[in-house]
């Protein structure tokens, strides 16, 4: 019965830290390409392309950022805000996957529940 319950003890704990997020900066972003984490830092550069690509730059401004989160045009509809406008010079954590897009790690959000506010 021990040996079982220390079996449930562990499963429980190895799924709660499978669970969370790391979170680092912009600049620590490059080592953890193909890893879900959260990157958290202050926005120093925001662009929309012509065609409704939203580009939100941090640690630099293009083409010197040390990483980017990419809004295609499809999905700002999942945003009640501009995130151009209203992200630019502002304290920001964003989780999910981060690539590497032309040598720059990145994140491509769908959706405000991937982005906060911070302090």
């Amino acid at each position: 019965m021990k040996k079982y319950l220390f079996l449930l003890l562990f499963m429980l704990c190895s799924i709660k830290s499978n669970s969370q997020t790391n979170s680092v900066t912009a600049k620590q972003a490059t080592v953890h390409i193909s890893e879900r984490v959260m990157v958290c830092d202050s926005v120093t550069d925001t662009f929309q392309s012509r065609d409704g690509t939203c580009f939100i730059n941090f640690g630099g401004i293009y083409p010197n950022q040390e990483f980017t989160i990419v809004i295609f045009r499809s999905d700002l509809k999942q945003f009640y805000y501009n995130p151009a406008e209203y992200l630019k010079d502002k304290k920001v954590c964003v989780e999910g996957f981060i690539e590497l897009y032309k040598g720059k790690p990145q994140i491509v959000l769908k959706n405000a529940d991937g982005i906060e506010l911070r302090d």
